[in-house]
């Protein structure tokens, strides 16, 4: 649940921006249909709307609080603390702000814009984190480097590498959207294969990505906590969105070794359920590539009942299931588990 005090710190930022009076917790109606419509074209083209100072406002009300809630799910996804953070890409610091509340040391907000700066070191300092706010990159080391919503180049990708600690990661986080979905797999694929970049999350997969290969879309989904704001914004602008969702990829430091993995084959689900010929079924990416479960019980036992529950994203483990080619069948004698719940990190074997 999102603190409701930071809803109240984004509609006073707006109302300061915008010079308007009004109350403190909600918008006016014909503010609502005045924002609503802005907010949807920002959806559509999140970089070319916003080019202005004034045009960037509206995105406090709908878009920060939703990138916030991003952040929180996919930093959950790093095995230790976050450390020392660079963090660059939507205006006001959306995943800035998520790192420092998830308890990261130190955090450093990267903009060109002053406006943005600003407005970021604002929301941080109301809600009690630590920020620093940066036009440019200081040459210093980072545990956890952060880009969203503009994809780097490989080059740049090399560039920002070279300023991780060794057990450092690279947060990549992007939109779900066709195109960003597939350029975020590319990348991926080019990272793995050509430049040799270990994966931290979310595949464990190490070869040519299968839902690239069959022009499937692989992305991440969790759930979204709207506030009243959010929702009148989506009635009065048309927008339909009742989770999160986005592309994303963490990498470790180039030259660093894949996580260590349990001996057992481990699954990422990476659809919702679909129906199959004898059930419900999921699309899996594992340790063996791209395999469809196929649930064949309408209830399962104890040993099983993760079945019952999948979810995307969540990262699992089965035993005694029957296979066929690329089908795998949870029958009778099946056991599962969750390995790592989504938003949570895989856990390493001990040494």
């Amino acid at each position: 649940m999102i603190d409701p005090e930071l809803n109240d710190i984004l509609i006073a930022l707006w109302r300061k921006g915008a010079k308007r009076l009004g109350p403190a917790t909600q918008l006016l109606v014909e503010e609502t249909k005045f924002v609503a419509p802005v907010i949807a074209a920002i959806e559509k083209d999140l970089v070319g709307f916003m080019q202005s100072d004034a045009e960037k406002l509206p995105f406090l009300l709908y878009h920060w609080p939703l990138f916030y809630q991003e952040g929180l799910f996919i930093l959950g996804e790093i095995p230790r603390s976050l450390g020392n953070v660079l963090s660059m890409g939507a205006p006001f610091g959306p995943y800035a702000v998520a790192a420092g509340t998830l308890g990261a040391r130190e955090v450093t907000f990267l903009d060109e814009n002053a406006f943005s700066l600003s407005t970021a070191a604002t929301i941080a300092g109301r809600l009690g984190v630590s920020l620093q706010s940066r036009r440019s990159t200081a040459k210093e080391s980072y545990d956890t480097i952060i880009v969203d919503n503009q994809l780097p180049s490989p080059l740049e990708i090399g560039q920002l590498s070279s300023l991780l600690k060794p057990s450092g990661f690279l947060v990549l986080i992007d939109r779900a959207e066709k195109g960003e979905n597939k350029k975020m797999l590319q990348m991926r694929d080019h990272l793995v294969l050509s430049e040799g970049y270990a994966v931290q999350a979310p595949c464990v997969w190490k070869g040519a990505c299968p839902a690239l290969a069959t022009n499937f879309p692989c992305f991440a989904q969790a759930h979204l906590d709207k506030s009243f704001v959010m929702k009148e914004i989506q009635r009065y602008g048309h927008i339909e969105q009742n989770s999160l969702k986005m592309s994303y990829l963490i990498v470790r430091k180039k030259g660093a070794e894949w996580p260590t993995l349990p001996e057992e084959p481990l699954y990422r689900v990476v659809s919702g359920a679909m129906e199959g010929p004898s059930g419900k079924r999921f699309i899996l990416c594992g340790t063996d590539g791209k395999k469809r479960l196929n649930l064949t019980l309408a209830k399962y036992p104890k040993e099983a009942r993760a079945l019952d529950y999948l979810k995307r994203g969540e990262l699992i483990a089965l035993h005694e299931e029957l296979r066929q080619g690329d089908d795998l069948f949870a029958g009778p004698g099946t056991t599962a588990k969750v390995v790592a719940a989504i938003g949570k990190p895989l856990e390493e074997p001990l040494e």
